[in-house]
């Protein structure tokens, strides 16, 4: 290495012109990335946009021409940018290669051919001007602090003062260095002029959802949103099997009208059917061996070890969100715990067969042209006497077993009931329950389980077991066992004789709801009371899996959302009706309206909604007026999104956020993903003047219910520059009703909204279905009110919605605690605390000492907000 005494003593070293830049002291490598300024250099190459415009131009205040470490880069960004200068166009690779052979830097000139061969991306360019500037800015800090050593070294205290001076004003220099030097158009610079003359700038008002007070809701040219509570509906594919009371039918089969078996057993009717699109299929897997599957924002209810132990009421969370906690326990047991069906409610049926009398053929009969039933329990053949046909005598064959036999000469006529079931001459590996059986009475069906259970089942090891060698059979009594509301989890293992396998055999564990016996032969029946596991049957979720396949879905709306059939904003809900009202108000009054449709409620549904809010079907047509967009990929939403801020149109309604969010590849855990990813998508339009309202809906999750926010929420509300509002359905709308859905303000970026309100509460929503056309078409009339919030006798607000909602709860949950309360309604903290204080002073609700210090709650009297005297002054 060259001595550093033969430099200029207070001459600070200028790399990378210095003669041995390469091999710094200490054999330390030099603070520069190749890669990086090569990346930056490869853009010099690229063609300009098609307006002209070269990427390059704009890095030119971001750089220096000495902030490159290698000469020939120095070169060729001091070249390129000479001669787009002088020629006022940017250069192509010819005429740079020319003017580089000019400067003599051979180096230079046989680097170019191999940067043409690198792909760059325009975007990552300001990366790659950081990481070049920065490594520009160690390389001064590190020969400064190295002359500075020199300095010191050989005591030059005559210089000490000029080098300190000029090492300072060198190092301030790099500092200040976090940006470009001249302040570009595109930086967001703000003009603050204004506070001289005492003239600041005017908010714009809210302009669109206008109340009848004439103030508005959303603001123009900014990202406003609204989010509630999903309604109800289950999002899984065309194949999913559905009960109904008149047996199994596919998901894709069903229509509106048509009627399904709810958790209760009870038949709930389908309201309506929303299409979904193509969607990844989760596959879910339970302990008794069920697969279901369905998408990942499925929603399923839930208790996990600790909510069981310390008898935590239910919580509903979606299949990813289960999946992301963990389905096992730490020491490997099961975590989440799903809830039993009541039996299933079926008329009763006309059956050809006695059911017991099937079961016990089924389970130890001899179906041939013989029809034989052995056992040596006079119980279960005195009960299968008295139920065969007339005329019919069992005959003893001298073994344990006896002929069904009938007169001689005629036929017999059980003969002709199993053909008519498709049992006749079935032998045992092909033995099944007829369907009309599977689909009976309750009664009826626990008599068949009875049969087969007497006849092929036994008691081991604490639970009651059927043994059979028809897979067919297994998984009838599987749903026979299910339909009862019981589990049955089913083992398979191979049968063997004198060490050869032969068929395998099928054990199903039964387990039925505490006070069914799946026994009626008296010493099974008493053995199975005394020894079996006297617990309700328990089904766990043993695994959630996602499986690549994507497949159409759609999402079903029941009568009675409390019976499992949920979904994660699925479903057009409260929310979507607030946007799109915003959008047809636009129509109506000459303007033009977007929507892009990630949720795939489907162009057939929307067109329909929009003309129920009163949207002239000319005008839904029309493109130029109003514009569809059901993006399939993330490739078409930012394509979707270009054209709607090119288009600029006055409303843009993004629904929902649920679902744009996982077509980003955004991962709902990660804030800044989240806020990055919707300023990409909403931002946009509305920087080209748009209202863009987005729709997000809430899980029926504990950690949604305690903040009050959807999935993400923090980030979603920080990327709102206009209003944020928050739907609270009083009264969810319906076909043929009134919805009432209460307005609350989450976050007014300008406070405009706020200063119209007078506080948080935006309003009420009131959507009207009870309206016709003259020609009898449904139609839906829409206001948003805005009356004073109910207050208390003090002036505070009063939570007139919340009350009733725990009121409701504490009526049905005797002696809970606030912590189940908190879990299971939907409320702030503060909120809730609130509302049962005020119904514990008002006497509706009293508390009682519970265990360990803690508070329970017992219903007094029922609170309704209808006959709420802050609401209904009599004076």
């Amino acid at each position: 290495m060259t001595d550093r005494d033969d430099r200029p003593p207070l001459r600070l070293a200028e790399p990378p012109f210095d003669p041995d830049y390469d091999t710094p002291p200490n054999n330390r490598p030099p603070a520069a990335d190749r890669a990086a300024e090569h990346a930056l250099l490869a853009l010099l190459l690229t063609p300009p946009t098609h307006d002209g415009h070269h990427p390059a131009t704009t890095l030119e205040h971001e750089l220096d021409h000495d902030d490159f470490y290698w000469p020939a880069h120095t070169t060729i960004w001091r070249t390129w940018h000479t001669l787009n200068h002088r020629d006022g166009v940017p250069p192509d690779a010819v005429t740079l290669a020319n003017a580089i052979t000019t400067t003599g830097d051979r180096e230079a000139t046989r680097l170019l051919p191999d940067l043409a061969t690198i792909t760059t991306t325009p975007a990552l360019a300001p990366q790659y001007v950081r990481i070049v500037r920065d490594n520009a800015r160690l390389r001064v800090v590190a020969d400064t602090a190295r002359e500075l050593t020199n300095l010191a070294t050989d005591a030059h205290i005559d210089r000490l003062d000029h080098v300190l001076a000029e090492s300072l004003q060198r190092l301030d220099e790099t500092v200040l260095r976090l940006g470009p030097r001249d302040t570009t158009t595109a930086t967001g610079l703000t003009d603050l002029t204004w506070v001289l003359n005492g003239t600041p700038p005017t908010a714009t008002p809210p302009t669109w959802c206008t109340r009848t007070d004439g103030h508005a809701l959303f603001y123009a040219g900014r990202h406003n949103g609204v989010f509630g509570d999903p309604e109800s509906g289950k999002a899984q594919p065309y194949t999913a099997e559905i009960q109904t009371p008149t047996g199994p039918r596919t998901m894709g089969s069903l229509n509106v009208g048509d009627t399904i078996l709810g958790i209760d057993g009870r038949p709930q009717t389908v309201q309506a059917i929303h299409e979904r699109g193509l969607r990844e299929v989760w596959e879910v897997t339970t302990s008794d061996g069920i697969t279901i599957e369905c998408c990942d924002e499925h929603l399923w209810t839930v208790q996990d070890h600790n909510d069981r132990r310390r008898s935590r009421g239910w919580r509903t969370l979606t299949a990813r969100e289960i999946a992301e906690a963990g389905v096992r326990q730490p020491h490997g047991r099961p975590r989440w715990h799903l809830p039993n069906p009541e039996p299933a409610e079926h008329p009763e049926a006309a059956l050809p067969l006695d059911p017991y009398t099937l079961g016990a053929l089924l389970g130890d009969g001899h179906l041939g042209r013989d029809i034989r039933i052995s056992t040596e329990d006079p119980e279960i053949l005195e009960a299968i006497v008295n139920q065969l046909p007339p005329g019919m005598t069992p005959v003893h064959d001298g073994r344990c077993s006896y002929a069904l036999a009938y007169r001689r000469g005629h036929a017999n006529p059980l003969q002709t009931i199993l053909r008519e079931l498709d049992l006749a001459h079935t032998r045992s590996e092909s033995k099944h329950i007829p369907s009309c059986y599977l689909t009976a009475s309750a009664g009826q069906r626990l008599e068949l389980l009875r049969g087969l259970m007497d006849t092929d089942g036994c008691i081991e090891n604490r639970q009651a077991t059927f043994t059979t060698v028809s897979l067919q059979l297994a998984t009838d009594l599987q749903r026979l066992v299910q339909s009862l509301g019981g589990t049955a989890a089913t083992h398979t293992a191979p049968s063997m004789l004198n060490g050869t396998r032969h068929r395998d055999h099928y054990r199903i564990a039964v387990r039925l709801p505490l006070g069914m016996n799946p026994f009626r032969l008296t010493r099974k029946a008493t053995a199975y009371a005394a020894h079996t596991t006297r617990t309700a049957p328990s089904r766990t979720i043993r695994s959630i899996t996602p499986t690549g396949r994507y497949v159409p879905m759609r999402c079903i709306a029941v009568s009675n959302p409390d019976h499992l059939y949920l979904t994660n904003g699925h479903v057009p809900t409260h929310n979507t009706w607030l946007a799109q009202a915003a959008g047809v108000e636009a129509l109506r009054a000459g303007h033009t309206f977007a929507m892009i449709d990630v949720d795939h409620n489907g162009a057939d549904h929307t067109a329909a909604r929009l003309a129920l809010l009163g949207a002239p079907w000319h005008l839904i047509a029309d493109q130029d007026r109003f514009r569809y967009y059901e993006p399939e990929d993330a490739d078409q939403l930012r394509a979707a999104v270009a054209d709607i801020t090119r288009l600029a149109p006055t409303i843009v309604v993004i629904d929902s956020l649920g679902e744009v969010l996982p077509m980003l590849g955004v991962k709902s855990v990660d804030n800044d993903e989240i806020t990055a990813a919707l300023r990409d998508i909403a931002m946009p339009p509305a920087k080209a003047g748009s209202c863009v309202i987005s729709v997000d809906h809430l899980p029926k999750s504990a950690e949604a219910r305690v903040t009050g926010y959807a999935i993400g929420g923090t980030a979603k509300k920080r990327a709102m520059d206009g209003a944020y509002l928050r739907a609270e359905a009083k009264v969810k709308p319906a076909p043929g009703g009134i919805g009432r859905v209460t307005l609350r303000i989450e976050k007014d970026r300008t406070g405009e909204l706020r200063k119209t309100s007078g506080g948080g509460y935006a309003g009420e929503f009131v959507i009207d279905s009870t309206h016709t056309l003259p020609d009898g078409t449904p139609t839906t009339k829409w206001e948003i009110t805005r009356d004073a919030a109910p207050k208390n006798d003090d002036g505070t607000f009063r939570p007139t919605v919340v009350m009733e909602k725990v009121s409701r709860f504490i009526e049905e949950n005797d002696l809970c605690s606030f912590r189940t309360v908190k879990d299971s309604v939907t409320a702030k903290d503060k909120v809730l605390r609130d509302a049962i204080n005020l119904l514990v002073s008002e006497g509706f609700v009293s508390r009682i000492d519970g265990p360990r210090g803690s508070k329970l709650h017992h219903s007094i009297a029922h609170y309704r907000e209808a006959e709420d005297d802050h609401l209904n002054p009599t004076d």
